[in-house]
């Protein structure tokens, strides 16, 4: 038995996953090529300003190639200059052989902002010839969108996204009318960085659902399964042939040694049930030892694949002939965001990093029956004060002094 029959996480738990293709590298051109002729803007992670985010892409020449990521508390750093003694970027170089494009963990931007817009109008308001207000409502208008290299932390997060937002008799038109044109190119994970604690929240270091390609590189190509009758029809259309038993098994140990990495990541995060806990920990003095250091600025918030507040703000033209009604991101650490029936509910640091860990790891729980957390460890490489929530939690969960124990 091996490395990867011990480890469920890496299972082939979509039988399709058993029906791979193998595509060279040389091909994985053939793949955009594809995708921009059946009418989709391609998206997929660049180098730019020093760190890899998502962004247009018409050529596979414009992939990280060569490129890692180093993420810390506080800090994000990639292994290459972004920029050559030439002026040129570093992911515009020409590709030596053995140069991967997805040697990296997670971009440092997520794709939330590809379908719940930081801001956007949702209706506006102007009076008639008459005088009377009309009332006409704002939509997108999306285009085709293929996403390029999700890795399955960030999957899950759009999984969780779609629950919020699609669920329910009230799906939310603007979010839905971008998902529907949003066709997703998965990517499975061959290392772990040195954030990522996607298992430890139940998920995978594979792609299991809700897409429509997903790759695993090799080092002189990529095999690829299809996750959808529209990711079937782009597969056939590539200069692809089935996998071979040693190709498989190169990928499983890429696989298993990511999963290695990751299980020595200290410490780990509590259990689920050790987490609902903090609903009874109102009182635990950690929460005013992690306030000290916090600065409010929500950078984890707006860094988060899966939070979703937001607010909603009216503004006027200067005429004052119109008026508009926008959705704009929200996050719990503003004063505002707890305003109440005449009064901020949530007025100190303390108060409101409490309800955003707690929502994450125990509310979330009870509503949905999983963390609202998929371990892709932004909100701890984007914290300025380099605050790391697996250590919060141990403290919270297993630290428990008498104060806290009293208030349960």
């Amino acid at each position: 038995m091996n490395r990867a029959d011990e480890n469920p996480t890496l299972q082939p738990r979509n039988p399709m996953m058993k029906q791979e293709q193998y595509l060279a590298r040389k091909h994985l051109k053939e793949l955009l090529t594809t995708l921009i002729e059946d009418g989709y803007q391609c998206i997929g992670p660049r180098v730019r300003d020093g760190a890899i985010v998502y962004a247009p892409l018409t050529s596979i020449d414009q992939l990280p190639w060569g490129v890692s990521d180093r993420q810390q508390p506080g800090g994000y750093k990639l292994s290459a200059p972004p920029a050559s003694p030439a002026g040129l970027n570093a992911a515009l170089q020409p590709v030596h052989p053995g140069q991967r494009a997805f040697d990296w963990s997670v971009p440092a931007t997520s794709i939330k902002a590809l379908l719940f817009a930081p801001s956007e109008p949702l209706w506006c308001a102007r009076p008639d010839a008459s005088g009377q207000l009309v009332f006409r409502q704002s939509l997108p208008e999306p285009e085709r969108v293929a996403l390029f290299g999700v890795r399955p932390c960030d999957l899950r997060a759009i999984a969780i996204q779609d629950r919020v937002f699609l669920a329910g008799p009230y799906a939310d038109i603007r979010y839905q009318l971008r998902r529907s044109e949003l066709f997703i190119i998965a990517l499975n994970c061959t290392h772990s960085g040195d954030l990522c604690f996607c298992v430890g929240t139940g998920g995978s270091l594979n792609a299991e659902r809700g897409y429509d390609l997903a790759l695993t590189e090799l080092d002189k190509g990529y095999l690829v399964r299809s996750g959808s009758k529209a990711g079937r029809s782009v597969l056939t259309r590539l200069n692809a042939r089935p996998a071979s038993s040693s190709q498989r098994k190169l990928a499983q140990a890429q696989q298993a040694e990511a999963y290695r990495q990751q299980q020595h990541r200290q410490p780990k995060l509590p259990s689920p049930a050790e987490c609902l806990s903090l609903l009874n920990l109102p009182t635990h003095p950690e929460w005013a030892a992690v306030a000290e250091r916090c600065l409010a600025c929500a950078n984890c918030t707006q860094a988060c694949p899966t939070c979703f507040c937001h607010t909603v703000v009216n503004q006027s033209n200067l005429e004052l002939s119109q008026s508009e009604h926008s959705r704009q991101w929200d996050s719990c650490f503003s004063d505002q965001h707890s305003y109440c029936a005449g009064q901020v509910v949530r007025a100190t640091t303390e108060q409101r990093y409490r309800q955003w860990l707690s929502h994450k790891f125990a509310s979330w729980q009870q509503q949905f029956g999983e963390f609202g957390c998929v371990g892709c460890g932004r909100c701890i490489s984007c914290c300025p004060a380099g605050i790391d929530i697996i250590e919060v939690l141990n403290r919270l969960c297993h630290n428990k002094p008498e104060l806290a124990k009293e208030a349960t």
